[in-house]
């Protein structure tokens, strides 16, 4: 699945049960668009990297450069984006799931927030 130009629509991190929810605007002319939702488990971020999770998704000319899925310590895997205007996210986690959607453009209405953390029982 090719993320690269995809944009955030929202993201919300579930703690301490450790699912992260993204959904993304993907796609071009050429393949047409999409919408994915990505659904991780077991997803263990520190303070800073949860800020620069939702600094990248409440900023709406964040784009997805490039991404890779990696294998982790012990069967886990790590999710690697390169975003442009700036950084990096680094997502460890033991399960994915996922959801595509076409949808007719790339433009969409953002929700606000756009970054929800949502503490809930263990």
């Amino acid at each position: 699945m090719n993320l690269h130009d995809g944009r955030f629509r929202a993201a919300t991190l579930r703690s301490p049960s450790g699912v992260l929810e993204m959904h993304l605007r993907c796609g071009d002319l050429q393949v047409g668009y999409f919408d994915l939702d990505l659904t991780y488990r077991s997803v263990n971020l520190s303070e800073a990297e949860v800020a620069e999770l939702a600094a990248a998704v409440n900023l709406p000319e964040t784009e997805v450069l490039y991404d890779e899925v990696d294998l982790g310590p012990e069967g886990s895997f790590v999710h690697r984006l390169l975003l442009w205007p700036r950084g990096e996210l680094v997502i460890p986690f033991a399960d994915l799931a996922l959801r595509r959607r076409p949808t007719r453009s790339r433009r969409f209405r953002a929700p606000t927030p756009r970054f929800n953390a949502v503490p809930t029982r263990a």
